[in-house]
């Protein structure tokens, strides 16, 4: 099995600049190992929004106060609520 942290950080910065727009492609590279961790950091916003026509992530300027239904953690370490056709993605751990 190849060793993934030995990929040059000239190589992995080229793939994080191609993934920032993909919230989940880029928590699945920051779970691989450290190195890859710093390499694919976070949107300055930890909660994001998608449309389900969209299918792209964008950051909120300001969210409701509106009570969330469905709430569902993923891998324990970020909740998804589903409210209104939006999916609210939020990392408590980066607070």
């Amino acid at each position: 099995m190849p060793d993934w942290s030995l990929l040059p950080k000239e190589l992995l910065h080229l793939i994080s600049k191609n993934l920032e727009d993909y919230y989940f492609y880029v928590l699945d590279a920051r779970s691989v190992c450290n190195s890859w961790r710093s390499s694919f950091p976070f949107s300055s916003c930890q909660l994001s929004v998608v449309r389900s026509a969209e299918m792209r992530w964008m950051q909120l300027k300001k969210t409701s106060n509106a009570s969330c239904s469905d709430l569902v953690t993923f891998r324990g370490r970020f909740y998804a609520a589903f409210l209104n056709l939006d999916i609210f993605i939020f990392d408590p751990y980066s607070m």
